[in-house]
């Protein structure tokens, strides 16, 4: 696992969960496998520090890196038997957008919205086009929204960070 994070070209918060349940899975298998008493003692003390730091993968800083992390998303939670806590997740991340990324984005938008009029106010002038304008509505689009209905991306992909 370390090998694995320290060899990543992207960020690897969103990574957490999933290493540590990998590296937990690894271990309950090598201590029902392991026939050397000492080396089942070993395994069982490694899995049982990484379950003092495991609980800590549910903090929102956890969830919000998986779910933003494209390979896994809600997918991860699901396929991983976590249906108890995916509404919970889900409701999570969506507040925190709502709350504090939300209105910067339409307070953008508004600012690109004021600049676009004053382009077409402009252009009216030349052109008596401004009764269709007014026909248009402005739509809101919710990117987390829109992030979340689409499907994880293969994890086997290979992705480069900056095209998200």
């Amino acid at each position: 696992a370390t090998k694995y994070i320290s060899g990543c070209n992207y960020l690897t918060i969103g990574m957490v969960v999933s290493i540590y349940s990998h590296l937990l899975d690894t271990l309950e298998k090598f201590i029902k496998q392991s026939s050397i008493i000492t080396i089942k003692n070993v395994a069982k003390a490694a899995k049982n520090k990484l379950k003092k730091y495991y609980p800590t993968t549910d903090g929102l800083v956890y969830i919000i890196g998986t779910i933003l992390n494209p390979r896994h998303k809600l997918t991860y939670y699901k396929e991983h038997e976590f249906d108890d806590y995916i509404k919970l997740y889900n409701n999570q991340i969506k507040n925190l957008w709502k709350s504090k990324y939300q209105p910067y984005q339409n307070n953008q938008n508004d600012n690109q919205d004021d600049n676009n009029q004053d382009i077409d106010q402009d252009t009216d002038q030349d052109n008596d086009q401004n009764s269709d304008q007014d026909d248009i509505k402005k739509v809101n689009i919710d990117e987390l929204d829109i992030y979340l209905r689409d499907p994880a991306i293969d994890p086997y992909k290979i992705l480069d960070i900056l095209n998200w």
